[in-house]
């Protein structure tokens, strides 16, 4: 997913993209998300 896209995705779910961290080459992430 693009980091947008899974934001969106996180959305639709019920959750917020508080913080992400991604590799160097923005191939990976890890997303902290929390409730809405």
């Amino acid at each position: 997913y693009t980091l947008e896209g899974f934001a969106d995705m996180a959305k639709a779910a019920g959750f917020r993209v508080e913080k992400v961290w991604t590799d160097k080459d923005r191939l990976f992430s890890v997303q902290y998300c929390t409730r809405n």
